[in-house]
């Protein structure tokens, strides 16, 4: 109903909710004479009169069958008037459905006095989050209750305001309280204040109003951004593709030639993968170079480079260095990073030469990239100088994080007897290994077969009674696993048999099963599983049981994977999402697509949200055996889950489905 026409909204509540229009009147244009603070007394009561009116009418609105009449009276029968302030304020916090229903008791007792502000705060927020009909009014009506009592309203309650007009359609409403009545506090707008007064003026056909307000966003030092505003759309003008179309045009004209706007606006493009976008928008930029700012190409490249296409990284880079800009530190470190990774030693080395040609300053952070990227294309010699003239140098303060970059990089390139000469200097130094350091040698000294060497660092390790992390045991047993072929958990366990080392716990058993999974051997994983259940002190967590029951569904064995998911249950540990997935894989597979279905639902209905190879997986499986009983069953799920569909192989197969069960 949410997505409902503003238009088609309005004809409801003009057809459902009569009595609320002939109830307020013609209150709109008095209200703008409403004061920020408490009335004189001699107006009180004439604005008293007023809302008591507005209020009974609202009763009836709210109220309107005799049911539920009934149940409003029988709910507030056993609460006495005098707790019913500490009732209402219990209830709000709690988001009760019963909370509008105490308001409305208080009001007629008059007894909205005695709330304070973030009680009016709280009710405002219970009713947006109801998405109820007539919500909107319901907001508006508790904004002025607030007023009349004397609690003034701050850009919040204007911004409720604003938005509760915008479902109503009522534009000039929202215009005249911001040219009259905000402007005059002297209050300073936030983001959702301007794109409320924009959408309202973009309603009223006033573009040129709407560009005045978005040029003084830079002296209230706000930065719209298209997202923003379509976020705010969507929600009070849905489907009004013509107010999204107009603001984007405008918040792109004029908005974004502000750098903190653009890079903001960039930054959401990027995390919702909408890279054509990007694209488009720096095609538009390139057409005056001279505008687009550093910050804003480094936007762009660090965008590029976390999706890893560094073609278009390379591409703008060369564009930054076209126009004649200095390098800077940030840009530096974004392109060392880009070119490790592309193992281009030759780009790596003209980045270099920028930055002693445009005196960029060696900070830690920018001598532990350089570091990096020459380990990272094999240029040991040139790393360890860099590490050196860091030393040496006054104004860098060595620290953890670039020794565990040279740790690494040393293991990475074989260089095993230097790294562990850095890890002994820095035992015996201030700068004490951590976590990272640990598991860093660990990895490395296991892949290259050094187990005494790594047996002595965890040994260093239990001797400064640190507790290892799952990451530890995953990097011992997954190489154990690799190089040694073990034959039991015994033999894996006696790593863990140092007189100093902290017992085996739950993680230790979580990666052995997984591990006995992975090389496929079940049997061993089983044994594991049971000795873990047959201790006293370490109880298995959902980790434990999805392992055991992924890889009981990997070998066809639904019997087994059922029995461990009942005991899961059975002990009160919650199934995650991976746990409802492998489950209902399993059921698929063993021909069991109805228990499948219910399964589904029944994750749903314990607050898990499928992921989309969940959905899919389902979808895929009804329409293959063209079942569209339970297709529809399963839309049905999705539909009401408000699951987002993003994934293009998903929305083909719910078409497919969709059309399958509509036949």
């Amino acid at each position: 109903m949410q997505a409902a026409s503003t238009a088609t909204r309005a004809n409801l509540r003009n057809a459902l909710q009569h009595c609320w229009i002939n109830a307020r009147l013609n209150t709109t244009s008095t209200r703008k004479l409403m004061p920020l603070v408490e009335l004189a007394s001699s107006r009180k009561l004439q604005w008293h009169k007023v809302f008591n009116t507005w209020s009974v009418n609202a009763s009836q609105a709210y109220y309107s069958t005799s049911s539920q009449s009934a149940i409003y009276d029988e709910e507030l029968k056993p609460i006495n008037d005098e707790n019913l302030v500490e009732h209402f304020k219990a209830m709000v916090q709690k988001g009760h459905a019963n909370t509008s229903m105490i308001y409305d008791k208080l009001r007629k007792l008059n007894k909205l006095n005695q709330l304070d502000t973030q009680d009016f705060a709280s009710l405002r927020a219970h009713l947006w989050s109801t998405k109820a009909w007539g919500s909107e009014e319901l907001v508006e009506q508790v904004l002025f209750d607030q007023k009349f009592c004397g609690h003034a309203w701050s850009v919040l309650e204007y911004n409720d305001y604003y938005m509760s007009m915008l479902f109503q359609a009522k534009y000039s409403d929202i215009v005249s309280n911001f040219e009259e009545e905000f402007k005059s506090t002297e209050m300073k707008p936030t983001v959702a204040t301007i794109n409320s007064v924009i959408a309202a003026y973009i309603q009223m056909n006033q573009l040129d109003n709407a560009r005045d307000v978005m040029a003084k966003c830079a002296q209230w030092e706000l930065t719209p951004t298209i997202q923003d505003f379509e976020r705010l759309a969507n929600r009070c003008l849905p489907r009004n593709g013509k107010v999204i179309k107009e603001a984007r045009m405008l918040i792109m004209n004029n908005a974004l030639k502000d750098p903190k706007a653009m890079n903001r606006h960039l930054q959401h493009l990027f995390r919702a993968n909408k890279l054509p976008e990007v694209h488009k928008l720096y095609a538009v930029m390139k057409k005056d170079t001279n505008a687009v700012d550093i910050s804003t190409y480094s936007t762009l490249i660090k965008g590029y480079l976390d999706k890893r296409k560094y073609e278009e990284v390379n591409k703008i880079y060369d564009e930054v260095c076209d126009t004649g800009r200095p390098m800077n530190a940030f840009v530096a470190s974004l392109m060392l990073d880009a070119y490790a990774a592309q193992r281009d030693k030759v780009q790596i080395a003209n980045v270099i030469e920028r930055m002693r040609k445009d005196n960029v300053i060696m900070d830690i952070p920018l001598y532990n990239q350089v570091i990096k990227a020459f380990f990272a294309t094999k240029q040991v010699g040139v790393a360890v100088a860099i590490f050196q003239q860091l030393q040496k140098d006054q104004h860098a303060q060595l620290n953890t994080v670039v020794l565990n970059t040279m740790i690494n990089g040393l293991l990475q390139n074989r260089e095993i007897d230097a790294a562990k000469k850095i890890y002994s200097d820095m035992l015996k130094s201030k700068i004490q290994p951590d976590m990272v350091t640990y598991n860093t040698l660990l990895k490395g000294l296991t892949k290259t077969r050094d187990f005494e060497g790594a047996l002595g660092v965890l040994n260093n390790l239990y001797e400064r009674s640190l507790e290892p992390d799952i990451v530890t045991y995953t990097t011992l047993i997954d190489a154990m696993f690799e190089n040694l072929n073990p034959t039991s958990t015994e033999e894996i366990m006696r790593i863990f048999k140092n007189p100093k080392a902290v017992k085996p716990n739950v993680f230790t058993y979580n990666v052995l099963i997984n591990g006995w999974i992975r090389h496929d051997n079940l049997p061993e994983a089983e044994r594991t599983f049971k000795m873990l259940l047959d201790s006293q002190d370490i109880q298995p967590t959902v980790h434990t049981y999805t392992n055991i029951i992924q890889g009981y569904v990997q070998n066809h064995n639904v019997s087994k994977a059922m029995s461990a998911f009942q005991t899961m249950l059975t002990n009160g540990v919650q199934p995650g999402r991976a746990t409802y997935h492998f489950i209902i894989s399993g059921l698929i597979n063993d021909g069991r697509l109805d228990d499948a279905v219910e399964c589904l639902k029944r994750m749903t209905l314990s607050g898990k949200m499928p992921t989309k190879d969940t959905w899919y997986m389902v979808l895929n499986a009804c329409y293959d055996t063209k079942s569209p009983q339970l297709g529809a069953a399963v839309l049905k799920e999705l539909d009401e889950s408000k699951f987002d569909v993003r994934s293009e192989a998903l929305r083909r197969v719910y078409r497919l489905v969709r059309d399958q069960s509509s036949r």
